[in-house]
């Protein structure tokens, strides 16, 4: 399919398919009609995303854009210039209506940036960190996301690359949308200034899922050249996090979505890369406002070092809007999160079993009971999820563990994921990757169940063995190392004659444990040791 675009035009009775470039491109004349077919291939989990449509929703929809009352004087039109502008083309709908659209499946949309045909390849996802939390603003809240006028009156400085189709150039990125960003970003600080103040920024600028939306808190994960999303705070406290508001979620969308052509030449790619830094530059910047003014700087510094972070700083001021202060009573970001964990409540989620409660473990009224053989190894495990450097750095992007009970069935075990997170001094390049490593503090999440698609690589081992296993990698010292210290013993080769017995084993799991989301795992990156 050239684009997930796809209209169904009835002529003189007869039914064709009409494939667009993108999904606001012209039908063509006459009458058409959106029509849903079943899907009769092998659902895979790597381009697998359910958007699901009920009774509820219908009535989710009538609340957001039957029952406000507003006026829609004219039809937008499919001239690129328009279409390719949401902030334009949805001008008469309520911004408070399409944030909230857009915010009720937060993990949805979130899965089309990161599994959608954008993110395939090193150099598109090195624009991202290896991960990072988001979170997002309140809809009733933020004077930006919830004026209509506002963004109206900015409607030109949030045009996007796609708007030139496959003709942009790196001039256009580098001069036209930089000064178009930074613009919006002077007159976003200026709004802020007059009608941000209502006594400090506060947890309540902050959209909590109304108590109950699991999507209001996200992490995302970096797999080299693939990329994933779970809901809720998932590992340690990360580098770096995104907040995310109506004006930047739009725009993220439609850059990496709406208007990105899987098919389009090396300069509309290259321009969508490059607008993608202005974009998680802006979702760190509005994070940045949640920090205390003296650490937000300093804060910043640590996320641009080394080769490429002084140039970027030349190219985007940090500090956009960040003259307010926050009246949240922390110092370090991790006590952020602990007090936004605790206003989110069931939106936040469970702790984290590795890291949510310390290295002690949760213990009682912590995450959901496990059994006492379960929680032994995962005490061993621990010890990974604190670990930096060393072992770690050698380690593949995205392993899944089998740890096997000794009950004797062949079903029976726990299933891990275990996620490096590689350290860079920046990502603010789109190449020389190595060069900007920093090994010394990898680390590695991990997390109970499957996470991302494509796995590079199995390990399979009785509960006895967990402490070995723990100790083989944490003694790890060299690439070298890897095959005779951990992947001989406890590894599945792709000559394994049970490869795919365990292959089978760990997809079946994860189709049970998420039968309406989860598809067929990828093994196209599966490591050849």
């Amino acid at each position: 399919m050239r684009s997930p675009a796809v209209t169904i035009t009835g002529i003189n009775g007869h039914v064709r398919r009409n494939a667009q470039t993108r999904p606001y491109d012209s039908p063509g004349p006459g009458e058409f009609y959106y029509r849903l077919r079943p899907v009769r291939q092998s659902i895979v989990d790597k381009i697998h995303m359910v958007y699901e449509l009920d009774d509820v929703r219908m009535r989710r929809y009538r609340e957001l854009f039957l029952e406000p009352e507003y006026t829609v004087d004219r039809l937008p039109g499919y001239a690129a210039a328009d279409a390719a502008n949401p902030f334009k083309t949805y001008v008469a709908i309520p911004p408070r209506s399409r944030y909230r659209f857009l915010l009720d499946d937060a993990h949805f949309f979130f899965s089309g940036f990161m599994k959608g045909p954008v993110c395939r390849g090193q150099a598109a996802l090195n624009v991202i960190r290896d991960r990072f939390w988001v979170a997002f603003t309140d809809p009733d809240a933020d004077p930006v996301s919830n004026d209509a006028q506002f963004l109206a009156n900015q409607a030109e400085r949030l045009r996007l690359p796609a708007e030139k189709e496959n003709s942009p150039g790196i001039g256009d990125i580098w001069y036209t949308y930089r000064a178009l960003e930074e613009d919006y970003q002077a007159a976003k600080a200026g709004w802020l200034r007059i009608h941000g103040d209502r006594g400090g920024i506060a947890l309540r600028d902050l959209w909590d899922g109304e108590g109950n939306n699991r999507d209001a808190l996200l992490t995302v994960f970096r797999h080299f050249d693939s990329a994933s999303v779970e809901r809720g705070l998932v590992g340690d406290t990360p580098l770096t996090a995104w907040v995310v508001d109506y004006p930047l979620l739009e725009r993220i969308h439609y850059l990496l979505v709406a208007g990105f052509d899987v098919f389009g030449n090396v300069g509309h790619q290259l321009a969508t890369r490059l607008y993608m830094d202005f974009m998680r530059m802006e979702a760190e910047n509005n994070f940045l406002r949640f920090l205390p003014s003296t650490m937000r700087q300093a804060e910043r510094a640590g996320w641009y070092k080394g080769i490429g972070g002084g140039v970027n700083n030349l190219w985007q001021n940090p500090v956009w809007g960040l003259d307010g202060e926050t009246v949240i009573g922390y110092r370090p970001k991790k006590e952020f999160f602990d007090l936004v964990r605790a206003r989110f409540g069931e939106a936040a989620g469970h702790p984290d079993p590795f890291t949510g409660c310390g290295a002690a473990g949760c213990g009682d009224g912590g995450t959901p009971t496990v059994p006492p053989a379960q929680a032994s190894v995962e005490r061993e495990l621990r010890r990974l999820a604190y670990a930096k450097g060393g072992g770690i750095a050698f380690l593949p992007e995205l392993s899944y563990l089998r740890i096997r009970t000794g009950t004797g069935g062949a079903e029976d075990g726990w299933i891990y994921s275990l996620v490096k997170n590689t350290a860079l001094e920046n990502v603010s390049m789109l190449f020389l990757e190595e060069l900007r490593r920093t090994p010394a503090e990898d680390t590695l999440t991990l997390v109970r169940g499957v996470v991302g698609s494509y796995p590079n690589f199995f390990f399979d081992l009785d509960e006895a063995e967990a402490g070995e296993f723990v100790d083989a990698i944490l003694s790890l010292d060299s690439p070298k190392a890897f095959g005779p210290k951990l992947a001989e013993r406890f590894g599945v080769h792709r000559g394994n004659p049970g490869f795919w017995k365990i292959s089978d084993w760990f997809n079946r799991r994860h189709l049970e444990a998420n039968p309406v989301t989860a598809g067929w795992l990828d093994l196209s990156r599966y490591d050849n040791l």
